[in-house]
């Protein structure tokens, strides 16, 4: 059932950034929006694998983003993951170019810190 859950979430999250952008977006999505949301897309799904494995691991680890408090249950991360991915990817679609550049180089600029810093600490990937 979980990895079923995992599955349908991985789908939705790569949905949201790639499948429909183009039919429904309030403004045409430029090759800039698209890597962009790539490369959120990417770091979302490498921040959720090791915050995964930081919930996996709770004694070793303790989780840096106060929405999830220092030893999440790995369901915990999953809502946390699944209902940002939705937020986000919604939230670029209907955007404004100028803004959806804006919210999804804010994106990856997070992402990047923190798989940049789990990884510094020896945070794995893992589902």
């Amino acid at each position: 059932m979980r990895k079923r859950l995992l599955i349908i979430a991985i789908i939705c999250l790569l949905l949201s950034l790639w499948g429909l952008k183009e039919i429904f977006a309030m403004d045409k999505w430029d090759k800039t929006d698209i890597t962009l949301a790539t490369t959120a897309g990417i770091l979302h799904m490498a921040d959720w694998a090791q915050s995964r494995n930081v919930a996996a691991n709770g004694l070793n680890y303790i989780e840096m983003n106060p929405l999830m408090g220092r030893h999440p249950s790995v369901d915990t991360v999953d809502v946390y993951f699944i209902g940002t991915a939705t937020v986000l990817g919604l939230a670029t679609h209907y955007l404004p170019s100028k803004w959806r550049k804006r919210l999804l180089t804010g994106w990856v600029v997070v992402g990047g810190i923190s798989v940049g810093n789990n990884i510094n600490v020896g945070v794995g990937f893992g589902f």
